[in-house]
């Protein structure tokens, strides 16, 4: 008797724990420090329990909405001028998230190969441009390097102030570019650096998009592709995870 009430307990315990422990959460993107888009309806988006209510407050406003039955949720707040910093807070029923330290402005996407990874430490006069480059109001986003079969939610990386501890990792090319934009404008930024030596365009081009590229203008890459990823990943021993090991080991 003592076996079997000890063994409902446990499945109970389990089957409730999921609702237990869910709470707002937010993908990587956005964080303290983080750049909002200036003069543009921004969105903001995450994840709860299915069908909790979620109350965002920004400068003063508040914005209500309910995650659907998949525990997602979203928001869209409306176009702003460029200021800061803010504070960000988004509410649910078990947790609250507040971020801070926010700026609207203008985002810039930098991405290429080996010349816009190039980091600011390797850079002409390196050591003396990292330590010049206080500028609070210019916040940097590093997306990891990191290999996926199929577009992903979420990333584990967070926004930094430009600063001489920050820089050093961050693209020269986009840190250039940004410093000499904001000491033209003044207008806070946010830069976001996705790039990786070596990679070739097809490696950044959805399959959708891809598959309405002319059949003369493809290349090789054609007989590289997987064409089912769920039967890859479940074929052979390593399926995915083998497959990212072995063109890491032929770059």
């Amino acid at each position: 008797m003592k076996i079997k009430l000890t063994f409902l307990i446990f499945l109970l315990t389990f089957a409730i724990s999921p609702l237990i422990n869910a709470q707002i959460k937010l993908p990587g993107i956005f964080s303290n420090n983080m750049v909002m888009q200036r003069n543009s309806p921004v969105k903001i988006w995450g994840t709860a329990d299915k069908k909790e209510p979620v109350e965002i407050t920004f400068k003063g406003e508040k914005y209500k909405t309910r995650a659907n039955s998949k525990g997602e949720w979203q928001v869209t707040l409306p176009a702003m001028s460029h200021g800061g910093p803010f504070t960000l807070e988004i509410k649910g029923k078990k947790n609250t998230i507040t971020l801070q330290n926010i700026m609207i402005g203008d985002i810039w996407l930098c991405s290429g190969q080996s010349n816009m990874e190039w980091p600011v430490s390797f850079a002409l006069n390196g050591k003396e441009e990292i330590k010049s480059a206080d500028y609070p109001n210019i916040r940097l986003y590093n997306v990891p390097q990191k290999m996926e079969i199929v577009p992903m939610n979420n990333i584990n990386a967070k926004w930094e102030p430009c600063s001489p501890e920050t820089v050093g990792n961050f693209s020269a090319v986009a840190y250039f570019f940004a410093r000499d934009i904001y000491r033209e404008t003044g207008i806070p930024l946010g830069v976001i650096n996705s790039s990786w030596g070596g990679t070739i365009i097809e490696t950044w081009i959805s399959s959708d998009a891809y598959a309405q590229v002319p059949e003369n203008k493809k290349r090789d890459f054609d007989s590289q592709q997987i064409k089912d990823v769920m039967d890859f990943n479940k074929a052979g021993k390593g399926g995915i995870k083998e497959y990212q090991n072995s063109v890491l080991a032929d770059k």
